[in-house]
């Protein structure tokens, strides 16, 4: 999920170079794709080589809202670990909003 993380902050900032260095371009792709396919964002493989990439969706603006910031990033990751709860992309919007939900409730 951090590649997706990163990735989404990268089409907002569209510049994405920063992930070569840690991932394939075979990664960045399929992530990508999978985020295409979960409506964050709007990317086309044009060729092989070369992909366009339009930026992001309403849900995906949405959702790096909420990720955006590394400490609460952490917090939820910890917080799904503990409670063995996977990650998916159909799943972490939901789960972002019942976290912070609960984050509010222990402040109260």
């Amino acid at each position: 999920m951090d590649l997706i993380r990163k990735i989404l902050i990268g089409v907002e900032d569209r510049d994405l170079s920063s992930l070569e260095s840690e991932y394939s371009s075979e990664q960045i792709d399929y992530h990508m794709h999978l985020l295409e396919q979960a409506n964050y964002i709007e990317y086309s493989l044009k060729t092989k080589d070369r992909s366009i990439l339009k930026g992001l969706t309403w849900q995906g603006h949405d959702l790096i809202d909420k990720i955006r910031n590394e400490t609460f990033w952490n917090k939820f990751k910890a917080d799904m670990k503990e409670k063995s709860i996977p990650v998916t992309l159909d799943l972490i919007l939901p789960l972002i909003k019942d976290f912070i939900k609960r984050q509010l409730s222990i402040s109260e």
